[in-house]
């Protein structure tokens, strides 16, 4: 095989595992399977549940708690991330996966908190 053909192989290849790479190897923006629209029941590992009403559109998740707080986000998949901010300012950062009626995930407050949590839509 000459040189000019073996750099020309060399490129196809190349720009293959590319393509492969960053076209199709992650579902990092999978569009959502699930819709999180309703009123859950959430409760923090040793903390006191409260009350969340989310409304869905697309992959975009919005709403508010019984403590106050605002709640944005997204959908991808069946995996939720939402930032909750407090009327102190204070925020926490959300991550949880949805199955139906039920979520679980992880938390972490902006002061270094960190935990897991259940929810229940009713």
């Amino acid at each position: 095989m000459s040189m000019k053909s073996r750099v020309g192989l060399l490129l196809v290849i190349l720009s293959t595992a590319l393509c492969l790479a960053g076209c199709g190897g992650g579902d990092d923006n999978a569009a959502p399977t699930v819709d999180v629209t309703g009123t859950w029941r959430l409760a923090p590992q040793g903390g006191a549940a409260f009350t969340a009403r989310l409304t869905q559109s697309g992959s975009s998740v919005q709403g508010t708690d019984s403590d106050g707080g605002t709640w944005a986000g997204s959908v991808s998949g069946d995996q939720m991330a939402a930032t909750i901010v407090n009327p102190d300012g204070s925020s926490v950062s959300t991550t949880a996966t949805v199955n139906g009626n039920t979520m679980t995930g992880n938390y972490q407050t902006s002061n270094g908190e960190a935990g897991t949590f259940t929810g229940a839509r009713h």
